[in-house]
């Protein structure tokens, strides 16, 4: 089983080849190319400002993806995860995502995500992950909340 584990500034480069993964891009709210010294500003200021926020899954002590959180107005928590090529699609999101809403919950925050309609992956985990969804933002993503651990779909 996976752990999950805070990330350090050790982890800047490999988050920085996640970041520029072209299936990570295709979902992003920005779907450039991330310049490496745009990542490096923002990754510092991230391990600056609260890195108790940013995590890396690991198997076996290998990397396999992260989780991260940016915080919003009245106690929200804009969840955001990514998972190495090797390891999408075999159900680790849906524990991602658990792991990150239970460390988020913990800190006395309202954990949500928003999501491209296209991105069924990831609605389907966030949604096995115990998020309900909330409609649309925009006209480009849904807005999906943690509903409680009574809400969560174990599967």
């Amino acid at each position: 089983m996976p752990n999950l584990r805070e990330a350090t500034m050790g982890d800047m480069a490999m988050m920085f080849d996640w970041c520029n993964d072209p299936g990570m891009r295709k979902h992003s709210h920005n779907s450039s190319p991330v310049p490496w010294l745009d990542h490096e500003k923002w990754y510092v200021t991230k391990m600056d400002e609260n890195p108790k926020r940013v995590w890396i899954a690991c198997e076996d002590d290998h990397a396999i993806g992260y989780g991260r959180a940016d915080a919003k107005v009245n106690y929200r928590a804009l969840v955001s995860v990514g998972l190495d090529e090797v390891w999408r699609g075999l159900g680790v999101g849906t524990w991602l995502i658990r792991q990150v809403t239970d460390r988020l919950v913990a800190q006395g925050l309202t954990p949500v995500a928003h999501i491209y309609p296209a991105n069924s992956a990831s609605i389907h985990a966030f949604v096995a992950a115990g998020y309900v969804h909330h409609g649309l933002i925009g006209d480009k993503y849904h807005e999906y909340s943690y509903a409680s651990d009574d809400a969560r779909v174990l599967g």
